[in-house]
């Protein structure tokens, strides 16, 4: 990955599929066939943060997941129940 911003620590890559034949193999057929992922692009970002809170704070993690990966994971957010 390349740098995009210095201050901010993000780095990230832009990967054209109809050229990387290793990758577009990977998502092949999943939602979408070979020639339409030959007219696409892999965009990758990369940040590191430093969040800090109070001690015994009550956190939650929101994530948005690739549905090719991940299975069983709430995806609306009517699914979060609040801390008691």
């Amino acid at each position: 990955m390349k740098p995009i911003s210095d201050q901010f620590n993000i780095k990230g890559s832009v990967i054209d599929l109809y050229q990387n034949e290793d990758i577009r193999k990977e998502f092949t057929g999943k939602e979408k066939s070979d020639e339409e992922l030959k007219k696409s692009v892999l965009v990758s970002i990369y940040l590191t943060l430093e969040i800090k809170w109070k001690k015994e704070a009550k956190i939650v993690e929101l994530a948005e997941r690739s549905p090719w990966e991940e299975q069983g994971i709430a995806h609306e957010l009517k699914d979060i129940v609040p801390f008691e």
